[in-house]
Order: structure tokens, then C-alpha cells, then sequence
């Protein structure tokens, strides 16, 4: 059973700006868009967005969780700060080639979303 993991935590339609926010934490996200930023080919966003994902080289949600967490180092109250300013969001993302493995949410990580209040997301392909 071949799958691939990732998990992307992402900050939307919050007041303070992206650029902010990396400069606020010290870490470069994966997205990071100004609502109604000039990018031709995209459309436009309808609300500021923040968002870092793991890189999917690990094979269980626990470790890649810890991954994001350590992005933040000593930034971590600073982040659930900021999140709670607006919508925080953490998507699993599994990429199955057949069945779509079982996804357990390791207790760390529900913890987090409740400090963040952040919505979990889980989003399979095949």
C-alpha cells in the first residue's frame, strides 16, 4: 500500500499581513498572499493567506507534525497568537495509489488545533 503524507497548516483571512507574520515568526511560508495581490496566474485572493506545509519525506503524521512544530522554535506562542486573529486551518494531505491508509490525529496535534482554534482538514486522492 503506496501513500505519501503531507501536512500543510495554514493561516487564512487573517488582519496582519504575510509579510508580517514571516518576519513576526522567522519562518518562510510555502504561500503567502496579500488579499487582492496582482498576480496574473492566479486569481485573485479574497483574503490574506499564511501557510507552511511538511516536506512528506516522513511516513507518519506525529513526525511530520513535529516537523511543522519546529519550523517555530521559541515562535510557537507568537504563532497561536496570530492564529487566533483569524482562521487557522491544518490539512493532512494523502496521496494513496490504492486503498487510503487509516489517518489516526496523534493527541499533540489536536491539542495544537485546540490552542490555535484550528479547524483539521483531511483531504485524500487517489
Amino acid at each position: 500500500m503506496e501513500h505519501k503524507l503531507q501536512i500543510a497548516l495554514s493561516l487564512l483571512g487573517n488582519p496582519v499581513a504575510p509579510k508580517d507574520i514571516t518576519q513576526l515568526l522567522g519562518v518562510f511560508p510555502e504561500t503567502s498572499l496579500l488579499r487582492g495581490e496582482r498576480r496574473p496566474e492566479l486569481d485573485l485572493p479574497r483574503q490574506n493567506i499564511w501557510s507552511v506545509r511538511s516536506d512528506g519525506r516522513l511516513k507518519t503524521i506525529d513526525s511530520q507534525w513535529e516537523q511543522l512544530k519546529r519550523l517555530f522554535e521559541q515562535k510557537w506562542d507568537v504563532f497561536v497568537g496570530i492564529s487566533r486573529r483569524g482562521t487557522t486551518k491544518i490539512t493532512i494531505i494523502v496521496d494513496a495509489t490504492d486503498r487510503i491508509p487509516s489517518i489516526v490525529i496523534p493527541c499533540i496535534m489536536s491539542k495544537d488545533a485546540f490552542s490555535l482554534n484550528a479547524e483539521i482538514d483531511i483531504d485524500c486522492y487517489q
